[in-house]
């Protein structure tokens, strides 16, 4: 019976990859939204790209007290249009991950895991912060959306994958693994994850299983953002001198990470927060004066 309900569940989510969105036209160098509430402090796209997360930090000024200036604010908005869909805020979201077709979110707060249903703006699931286990949770939707399934994502891989059925709020096992995960550093299929380290911070790459080390990729002055294709083959560093690097994500020799492009004078550095896109080769940037703006990235190569 749980090999046949496996079977059906692969099915599924393979039928609901076909039932994705076109994604959306988006222009280069042009504004796409303008944030005037906040400093957008990080952004990233749904699968097909169609809608995006953001997240707000609230002018100081606004604050009541101490404990409010930490409070932050996510928006997911349509891509297309800049129209926010959904508003709330919490204390530090720690991971957020959207559903296949992008009519939910999951949103891994400091002290609660949420899922929200985007279009209608409501809470659909709620678990506080005892049950919803470590902070360093990666996120991903399986079962079409019905199923949320969390994974330690720490220096020690272990068995500690739960799913969490979405309109019960209650555990389960019955569940085909998630193909789009999201989280502190992990990539899109779940295999790979990466993080600084000595002589930091320089990203270096392991496997999720194992925590077997792949390569790491060292190039001063340090990044300030660093992410994997969502295809998986490649890794992107922005650094603090504005250039950014693409580097091939394989099992290679651990000296020796190959790097295939570079762009020297990408103009990012002044970014609050990047994000690459899922559909397209471009990436995703806004500053201090909270204008959202997509161009493309290494544009001599095809990545």
């Amino acid at each position: 019976m749980r090999r046949q309900i496996a079977v059906a569940c692969a099915f599924l989510t393979l039928l609901s990859l076909l039932l994705l969105r076109e994604a959306p036209q988006l222009p280069s160098d042009s504004p796409i939204w303008v944030c005037d509430v906040g400093r957008v402090t990080r952004i990233e796209f749904s699968p097909d790209d169609a809608r995006f997360a953001a997240v707000v930090a609230r002018p100081e000024g606004q604050a009541s007290d101490a404990m409010e200036r930490h409070h932050r604010q996510l928006l997911v908005l349509d891509s297309a249009s800049g129209e926010t869909l959904l508003d709330t805020k919490g204390i530090y979201p720690m991971s957020v991950c959207f559903s296949d077709d992008a009519s939910k979110i999951a949103v891994r707060w400091l002290d609660s895991l949420k899922v929200y249903d985007v279009e209608n703006n409501a809470v659909l699931m709620e678990i506080d912060d005892r049950r919803a286990g470590s902070s360093w949770a990666a996120l991903g939707f399986a079962n079409r959306g019905r199923v949320l399934v969390t994974t330690f994502i720490g220096p020690v891989s272990d068995d500690r994958e739960v799913g969490w059925n979405v309109s019960s709020g209650r555990k389960t096992e019955e569940y085909d693994r998630p193909h789009w995960w999201s989280g502190s550093g992990i990539s899109r299929d779940g295999s790979m994850v990466y993080s600084g380290g000595w002589p930091g911070p320089t990203p270096r790459i392991r496997t999720i299983i194992g925590s077997k080390p792949l390569f790491y990729c060292f190039r001063h002055p340090f990044h300030i953002y660093a992410s994997f294709t969502s295809n998986g083959r490649h890794f992107v560093t922005i650094h603090e001198d504005g250039a950014a690097f693409l580097w091939e994500a394989r099992d290679i020799d651990w000296d020796n990470a190959a790097q295939i492009a570079s762009e020297l004078h990408t103009g990012l550095e002044s970014s609050t927060a990047l994000s690459l896109l899922n559909q397209s080769q471009r990436i995703a940037h806004i500053g201090d004066d909270g204008v959202l703006k997509i161009r493309r990235l290494f544009p001599q190569t095809d990545w």
